[in-house]
């Protein structure tokens, strides 16, 4: 299954049924491991987190994810935290005579679905909907509703996705071709409105599963501006204390000079070797940034650059996952960098296959 081929670590589980209804409808000579996992289930959690706190390996929590989805128990999300930004799934139903308008008022009573949809109409953050003046019994509300229009497939996640634009043509050097799914496309990163397209670009009921409903300070404290660890990075200091974390899979030439640039304290070396990967044309409309005057944000940016992670292939979620980069530290590279950075709001293809619309 290609879905199961593209799950990440990073990524989290959503059950569609009640914890404690699967559990009883295992059989007797069902694997200790999934019950433990079922028991361990959290939307906040990540399948790698999940992992570490049911004590299975990562591989093993995967496997029995692909049961639970075989058995459409279970589909694949971001985990829930106050940063995730959602928006109606373009297969939502809107008839006020659709059983899940009944289904929602049963579960909520006194809420209209129609309503709490509207207001997902436009890509919204939880943190938006979590003010300070509401009650802390409307924000667990809130929460548990955004949890069963997931459930239900009403609400789809919207990621951002990074392309390097030096040029009005883009790169001048040969990259990897985006995903071809639309999104919506912003230069600022502080401007509400999101006018051009590009031509190309590219899911717990909250009572039951798990002990309490998911407060503010859960999803807050989750991933909002915390790193994504991956479970082994290679961690090098620059001769100014700052920590450059590597991934460890197979270097390139030039990513190889980088490293051994960065073990000799060389910071200069480090931005030269990752900008000789680049076109002049490249070159010059990123040294002309004024943050580029700034070493570790050149080194940063020209890294990430080269590692393809500003292909829009890579939402900020995966890139602080790789990367061992804080979202407020990424951010505020994209804001620097906003000149050639040109980000768009849309969906993550692996989830975007639990929904009906991504078949069509």
């Amino acid at each position: 299954c290609r879905c199961l081929q593209s799950i990440e670590p990073y990524h989290g589980l959503l059950l569609l049924v009640d914890a404690t209804e699967l559990l009883d409808g295992l059989g007797p000579d069902t694997s200790p491991a999934l019950i433990r996992l079922i028991k361990m289930y959290n939307p906040l959690k990540s399948l790698h987190t999940l992992a570490a706190d049911a004590d299975l390996t990562l591989t093993m929590v995967f496997q029995l994810t692909a049961h639970l989805l075989y058995w459409a128990k279970a589909i694949v999300i971001f985990p829930l935290c106050e940063n995730n930004v959602y928006v109606i799934a373009p297969d939502a139903p809107t008839s006020i005579h659709h059983p899940l308008v009944d289904k929602f008022s049963e579960q909520f009573p006194g809420l209209s679905l129609l309503q709490v949809m509207s207001e997902f109409s436009l890509p919204t953050s939880i943190s938006q909907k979590l003010t300070p003046v509401n009650h802390p019994e409307q924000q667990s509300q809130l929460v548990q509703m955004v949890v069963w229009m997931l459930q239900h497939r009403l609400l789809l996640q919207m990621h951002t996705y990074v392309y390097f634009m030096p040029t009005p043509n883009g790169p001048s050097i040969p990259r990897a071709q985006p995903r071809p799914i639309h999104g919506q496309v912003h230069n600022s990163l502080r401007d509400g409105s999101y006018q051009s397209t590009p031509e190309e670009q590219r899911c717990m009921s909250v009572g039951a599963i798990v002990p309490r409903a998911p407060s503010e300070s859960d999803l807050s404290s989750n991933i909002s501006d915390d790193a994504l660890i991956s479970p082994s990075p290679i961690r090098t200091k620059l001769n100014n204390g700052m920590v450059m974390p590597l991934s460890s899979s197979v270097l390139s030439v030039d990513e190889a000079t980088f490293v051994h640039n960065v073990e000799q304290g060389k910071p200069s070396l480090v931005s030269e070797a990752l900008l000789n990967g680049l076109s002049s044309e490249e070159r010059a409309a990123l040294l002309k940034i004024p943050a580029a005057s700034n070493p570790d944000d050149l080194n940063l940016v020209a890294r990430l650059i080269m590692r393809g992670f500003f292909r829009g292939n890579h939402h900020i979620e995966e890139i602080m996952y790789k990367e061992n980069l804080r979202r407020s530290q990424l951010f505020q590279l994209l804001d620097k960098f906003r000149e050639v950075l040109v980000t768009c709001e849309t969906e993550d293809p692996v989830i975007a296959m639990f929904y009906s619309h991504s078949y069509s």
